[in-house]
């Protein structure tokens, strides 16, 4: 798997394209190579030799296919480490399967067929998310005539507000004008789960989850303050729970 430009190797990001179909893989490549802020870019076939070449050498990108033979590209990102799992796009021709992405907590979901505007914008985000991850991640908040920069520890949950998240910190929270979705790529942190559609939760800063109502769990945080999680998503948080 030779890079695409080894002069290019080391002056971005390195991506890893995983897709059983070669012209897939092809047209990516094609689309990468216009991209002069991308470094090394490797390719696999299928998830099972893509799961060891991410062992082996991570990736700071990963372009995955969802339907692919023998390991599935959900399945593979699912399989990976939180903290260890590449900033991830999935590309796939059936969009049944954005939900599942979204909750793996991909960057960003391309439809094929897709055009070459559509993969600039998710290889815009995806860089950004690879070059915050690699700084550590900070999510930029202003307020008051200042910006805050917030590491994922302090962040007890998040909520969305129409076209707002309030941001819930010890004793107090912030109104911040971005999208749920927005932050949870920009946190990127391993504890910071999607518990309902509208809420992130730190699971670090959790001290009780009890049954809400009959419409799921309810969780209380170490200041007291509570979040939902939904049915949809009630399992994800058991299984958080009994691997901690």
């Amino acid at each position: 798997m030779p890079p695409l430009e080894p002069a290019a190797a080391m002056r971005g990001p390195r991506v890893l394209i995983v897709d059983d179909e070669p012209l897939a893989r092809r047209f990516l490549r094609r689309l990468l190579a216009r991209d002069g802020a991308v470094g090394e870019v490797r390719e696999c076939a299928n998830g099972l030799a893509a799961r060891d070449e991410i062992a082996r050498d991570p990736p700071d990108i990963l372009f995955l296919d969802v339907e692919m033979p023998g390991l599935s590209g959900a399945d593979l990102l699912a399989s990976l480490a939180a903290d260890a799992a590449p900033v991830t796009v999935f590309t796939t021709a059936y969009s049944e399967h954005a939900i599942r992405a979204f909750e793996l907590a991909a960057c960003d979901y391309l439809l094929k067929p897709f055009d070459e505007a559509r993969f600039a914008k998710a290889l815009s985000r995806a860089k950004a998310s690879a070059a915050a991850a690699r700084r550590g991640a900070k999510l930029p908040v202003p307020a008051g005539g200042r910006t805050l920069l917030l590491a994922p520890e302090q962040v007890l949950w998040v909520a969305a507000e129409d076209n707002y998240v309030r941001i819930r910190l010890d004793g107090r929270s912030l109104l911040h004008r971005a999208t749920l979705d927005a932050v949870e790529r920009a946190l990127r942190d391993p504890n910071v789960l999607r518990t309902h559609r509208g809420f992130l939760v730190n699971m670090a800063h959790v001290r009780e989850v009890a049954p809400r109502d009959g419409r799921g769990l309810q969780v209380t945080l170490r200041d007291g303050s509570t979040a939902p999680v939904s049915r949809r998503y009630r399992e994800r948080v058991r299984a958080f729970l009994a691997a901690r």
